[in-house]
């Protein structure tokens, strides 16, 4: 939450509870006076109708978080009516890294964003343009597991804006099936199935990097291996202790995105290619797998629904990568 917008810290809460009770089909009645509610619109305490208010909001542009940021608008607005909320979205990748940093710098930053949590959130300077969360009573449905990501000099800057994602890959069962392919397990496994996948004229690996976030599954899908060998790389690296290239397991994974570009199996235009044709190359069976976060489900499910059955994701050797408001 942009530190401007002290006065309605709490509406914080309440957009991001609203959302999880729409999620679970949570309602309030109107009048229910044996919940302790009051009408939809009014204010508890005096039994007034609130002033109204407008909340801006920022998302990437990507159509998993614009369907997630209007679903949290949709359940907030049958709580608190009187609130309205405008949704702005920007680009993933570098070019809204830049954004965000910029709108902060200029104090022209919407109210509420949604960005990424550990170091991209502390290189925010959380002190200086961020709202301190950490007394809000909202913070006691948040797991304890998850605070270490949004704190910075012992405040908590953030909340958690989805369940769990995690970074693996998808892949096309079809492809697999009809090569008589095993999902693997190991890393050499991968690439013994990938050569076989080049061979029938298929595209191994999609790269989108067009959107320059998507460059980064490979490495973040191989997380888990990187957190099994050195337990406190993020801790770390999170305290300039470490860096990427100076950690052999980290190193490891970078080496492994250089490899599939070096056995050429991407696509020939990975660099011009973005998610979303991602997204439709891997329902189409045209290319075989695609590194990405699970979160990409529900827009597969919503723009492929009768290729769905066809994709599969393996967690096998996966991590986990949160985000924030």
């Amino acid at each position: 939450m942009n530190k401007r917008f002290k006065p309605i810290a709490a509406l914080l809460s309440a957009l991001l509870l609203a959302g999880l009770l729409a999620a679970c089909g949570g309602k309030a009645s109107p009048g229910d006076t044996e919940s302790g509610t009051s009408a939809p619109g009014t204010d508890s305490a005096t039994n007034e109708t609130p002033k109204e208010v407008k909340i801006t909001l920022l998302v990437d542009n990507t159509q998993d978080s614009v369907n997630s940021a209007n679903a949290y608008i949709e359940g907030f607005k049958k709580i608190n009516p009187h609130i309205t909320i405008e949704l702005e979205t920007r680009p993933g990748g570098s070019e809204g890294d830049n954004i965000v940093k910029t709108r902060l710098a200029t104090g022209d930053m919407t109210d509420v964003f949604f960005y990424n949590s550990g170091s991209l959130m502390q290189a925010l300077s959380p002190e200086q343009n961020l709202l301190d969360l950490t007394n809000e009573p909202f913070q006691a449905n948040v797991l304890d597991s998850f605070k270490p990501t949004v704190t910075y000099n012992g405040k908590v800057y953030g909340a958690p804006i989805a369940s769990t994602t995690a970074g693996g890959w998808f892949y096309n069962k079809k492809v697999y099936e009809d090569l008589g392919l095993n999902v693997p397990k190991m890393w050499a496994e991968l690439i013994a199935n990938n050569e076989k996948i080049k061979a029938a004229g298929i595209t191994p690996v999609i790269g989108t990097f067009k959107d320059s976030w998507t460059s980064q599954l490979v490495v973040l899908a191989d997380y888990y291996n990187v957190q099994a060998q050195v337990p406190t790389f993020a801790e770390d690296f999170t305290a300039h202790k470490a860096t990427n290239a100076g950690t052999p397991a980290m190193l490891r994974s970078f080496e492994k995105l250089q490899e599939l570009h070096d056995k050429d199996f991407f696509n020939k235009d990975f660099l011009a290619t973005t998610y979303d044709a991602g997204l439709k190359m891997l329902a189409e069976g045209k290319g075989a797998h695609y590194p990405m976060l699970s979160f990409a489900t529900p827009a597969l499910l919503q723009n492929f629904p009768d290729q769905i059955e066809q994709i599969g994701f393996s967690l096998s050797r996966a991590t986990t990568r949160r985000r924030t408001a």
